[in-house]
């Protein structure tokens, strides 16, 4: 975790926005960008190339895990998964707009059961 709060913000936004609006390889420019900004205002702080070490940095990385991200079609509705993409024509990816995150509702409730000591926490109510 980092100690600065303005690094944290950076790291963390970063990680955010990328996951959110920006499509596989795009995310790497973007990460160059912020760190020449950083760069231009004398920072020494910059943030790793990749995402998988971006969301390791942020702690991310089991937040994320077992997330699937598909992409529909706007003229069609037709469902892809992201990883099916690159097999397809590049008119195809020029159609698809809509980005949806899908995480097993298991994944999901298991996820605080990893933080240490929560499963004391919530069974103090009954004492």
């Amino acid at each position: 975790m980092l100690s600065n709060p303005t690094h944290t913000f950076i790291a963390y936004f970063a990680a955010f926005f990328i996951s959110k609006y920006v499509v596989n390889s795009e995310g790497v420019v973007l990460i160059k960008f912020i760190n020449e900004v950083l760069g231009h205002f004398g920072q020494l702080f910059h943030l790793p190339l990749s995402m998988s070490s971006l969301y390791f940095m942020t702690g991310l990385t089991a937040l994320t895990k077992g997330v699937q991200r598909f992409i529909v079609c706007s003229q069609c509705n037709m469902t892809y998964h992201e990883s099916l993409l690159f097999l397809e024509s590049s008119r195809i990816m020029t159609i698809l707009k809509k980005v949806y995150q899908y995480n097993s509702i298991i994944n999901s409730l298991s996820m605080p059961f990893y933080h240490p000591g929560f499963e004391e926490k919530i069974n103090e109510w009954r004492s």
